[in-house]
Parts: C-alpha cells; structure tokens; sequence
C-alpha cells in the first residue's frame, strides 16, 4: 500500500522497518504519551511484527523519501466499522512541520474510502496539547474526558477521546450476489425492493453474464474453486459494506456457509443454511438417506448399480430410472436409462455416479422463505412444472394445497433450513415425494415473485 499526499508517503510497515520504530520508542520524549515500557528489544519487536494481529494497519510515514514516524489503525471492528489512530513522528528534528497532519489526512482518507469505517477515533492524553491540536486540525472532535483512565508508572493519566465520523458512508442494506450469471430477475427484484436503501452488488468470472450489468456495481471474479477466492470475496463485503451475501450456484452455497464467521465477524451476513445442510443437499444420495431417515417419501436410489440390479431381478425396481452425478446441479450428465447395458456403459465411464427411482407424476417445484433467525416459514409457493430447461423451470402453474404445506413446513422445521429454499417435489398418485433441495433462489423464483 502506498499514500501520497504532496512530499508526505504512507506505505507499508516492513520487517527491515523495525530497528527504526525501537529507536523511536525507546527516545524517552516520544514515549511520554506513548506508554511503552522500555527498552523495547529489536528482537521483540521483530517477534511482534511477524505475529501481529489482523485487525491493525501499521504504515512507515516518509517525508520525501526518508522514513520519519509511523502511522496506523488499530482494532478495526469491522461490524461496527469503526478503528482506533495512532500516530508517532520518531525523529524531532522532523516534527511541527506539517507532516502530521498530512499522513492524518492519509490514513483517514484510506480508513473511509477503502475500509468503508464508519468512525476513527483515538485516546490522548489530556496533558498532550501539541497532539489535541492536531487531531482537532484533521477534522476530529471531542467525544469525552476520562479521568484517571490509565495507570502507568505509579500515576494516573486522564485522557480524552476524539473521532471523526465519515458522514459520507451509506448505511444502506447492500447486498452481494455472487456467479449471478443469467439470472437477471433476481437482481433486479432485489433492486426494487430496497427501493433506493442499498446497493446490489453483483459477481460473476464472466463478463459476458448479463446480470451483472442489472447490478448497480459489480466484480469480475476468479472460480470459486481458485486459491484466495474466498478472500476476494471478503475484501468485497469490506469495500462495499455488504450486509447480506447469497450465492445462486449450489457448489458455491458450502463455501458461504463454511466461511460464516469470517463474514459475520466484518458485519455481513450469509443468507443461507448451514454447512451440514448445504452439504446434505448437494450430495443427493446423503439427503436421500436423510429423507428415508426420516420417514418422508421419496425416490429409492442406490450407490452401487450390482445392489440396483440385484433389485430388479427380484422385482424391486424397475426401468427406466435416472443415473447422475450425486453431486451436482443444473440437471448436468443426467441419463433416463431403460437397460442394465446402459447402466453399465455410464458406470464405466463416470464416478460418483448414483442411480435414482423414475416417478411418473406431476412435478412440482416450492419456492420455500425462511426467517434466518427463529427458522419459521415466512412463505410458500408452489407450481406445477409445465416445461422445463437445463434443471430450471421454463413455464409453470401455480397451485395451492394446504396438505402439501403441512409437509413442506414439517420437512424445513425437521431438517432446520435457513433463507431460501428450492423444493422439488412429485405428485405420485396422490402422494408426495421430495425428490431435491436446493438451498437457493431456484429457476422459477421469478414465477413466485410476480405472483405476489
């Protein structure tokens, strides 16, 4: 990183910066106001710097080229969006001379426009005029006194606190959508429900991706599968004061999920399930034992095709059925098979593959709300599939059955979804089957939307 304002350079504190800063210290007139027992050891302090925490930015201020204090932020409370300044001019000859108030000026600059704080503030001593007055030149404005505040030395110190307040920043609800792809809708329906509130934030590897262009900003970004994606993306949500993230690829669900903390901990929230949950529905023969766990109808499917085959010898399955990937979406390599030759042939050539029960019926698909913090279902729609494309709904009809409800409302209190959900379901004779979950926005959310 590197700041300019006129002669005055903010850049990155280095490990050869070290030698530099323990001079500094250790000058018994900078340490008045600094509080450090001394002496500071090179060695110590080189120990602290290659351990220091990830909440601070630690910068060397040089004065036309030449290394002269350092400047930084402190315990970046990235929820609250919030940091404490320090500052320290090492060397005196180089002090009263504006280059304070400069790399101030720098570092707020930095701490409003690229970490999106809300507030800087700091804590000086109430004797340290020289330093009130600067802080109070850069724009920061008392905020209280605290006396006998520290102890340091057999005495008490009073202090004061100042910050600065980015007036500047949108408190809005901005909302990221990550591979967003063709799914113009979506973005465009949570434009209008913020109603000017927030920003939607769309990303995608593709620029050729029409949604992002609905987006009110957006991010080219690597495969979610690349090393450092997930870092990205959390510089993302820090940039733009991302409240809520979602994703609408299923591989991508997990990764959010198994990240949550790193994303609550800078304030923004995944709008989704659990890891567990995530996993469970992307890996359909692990739901579907969880289905048949639990008592709910649904398709018989088999891992291993000799245990299929020894089946329907026995006149317990029968063709046609569906071979596909256990792991997958989008209706990606799914065969409808009539024969064990094919079966075989498949097995041959693929793994993880998984073979599912046909049933001949109506499909449905359930667009599923619930609420992320009590787990209650907000809201149902459900449709009869008419046409479909690539695993995505086409074309549809709306219907309404209170029984169906009842089930749909029992599975997601039983399983303990979160957010969206996509229900496929099968009207067999009467009977309903859960044959996926996708714990997404599914294809035919525009359908439930436009319906409200």
């Amino acid at each position: 990183m590197e700041l300019i304002n006129g002669d005055v350079l903010l850049r990155d504190f280095r490990l050869e910066d070290v030698p530099l800063k323990v001079k500094w210290i250790n000058d018994g007139d900078n340490n008045q106001f600094l509080h450090y027992d001394i002496p500071l050891s090179v060695d110590e302090t080189e120990n602290w710097f290659r351990n220091k925490a990830e909440n601070r930015i630690d910068c060397m201020i040089e004065y036309r080229g030449i290394p002269v204090g350092i400047i930084g932020l402190l315990n970046m409370d990235y929820m609250n969006h919030k940091a404490e300044y320090y500052i320290t001019i090492g060397d005196i000859s180089y002090k009263r001379k504006g280059i304070a108030t400069k790399a101030t000026e720098l570092i707020i600059k930095y701490g409003f426009l690229d970490l999106n704080l809300k507030k800087i503030y700091l804590n000086v001593d109430e004797d340290n005029e020289i330093a009130c007055k600067l802080y109070e030149k850069a724009g920061f404005t008392l905020e209280g006194r605290f006396e006998k505040d520290m102890f340091f030395k057999g005495e008490w110190i009073n202090r004061r606190r100042y910050a600065v307040i980015n007036k500047q920043i949108n408190d809005g609800i901005n909302i990221l959508i990550l591979s967003s792809g063709t799914r113009n809708k979506i973005v465009e329906y949570f434009k209008k429900e913020l109603k000017g509130r927030g920003n939607v934030i769309c990303t995608d590897m593709s620029n050729l991706a029409p949604s992002i262009y609905e987006a009110d900003k957006f991010y080219i970004v690597p495969r979610i599968t690349e090393p450092g994606y997930i870092e990205i993306i959390l510089d993302i949500c820090k940039k733009e004061k991302i409240k809520g993230i979602l994703s609408l690829i299923d591989p991508e669900l997990s990764l959010l999920a198994q990240n949550k903390d790193r994303f609550s901990a800078i304030g923004t929230t995944v709008i989704g399930s659990n890891y567990e949950l995530c996993e469970r529905s992307l890996d359909k023969y692990k739901m579907y034992n969880w289905l048949k766990e639990n008592g709910y109808n649904c398709a018989k499917s088999y891992m291993n095709k000799e245990e299929f085959f020894t089946d329907v010898e026995a006149g317990k399955a029968k063709y046609p059925v569906f071979v596909k990937p256990a792991r997958g979406s989008a209706s990606i390599a799914i065969s409808k098979v009539y024969d064990k030759e094919t079966v075989e042939l498949l097995f041959k050539h693929s793994e993880g593959l998984m073979i599912q029960e046909y049933l001949d019926g109506q499909e449905i698909g359930a667009d599923v709300y619930v609420d992320m913090i009590s787990g209650e279902v907000v809201s149902i729609f459900t449709k009869k599939k008419l046409l479909m494309r690539a695993g995505e709904t086409d074309k549809s009809e709306s219907f309404k059955d209170e029984e169906l409800f009842l089930l749909i409302k029992k599975f997601v209190s039983e399983a303990g979804y979160r957010g969206q959900i996509d229900i496929d379901i099968f009207d067999v004779d009467g009977k309903y089957y859960i044959s996926e979950v996708n714990p997404r926005f599914g294809g035919g959310y525009p359908h439930a939307y436009e319906s409200m």
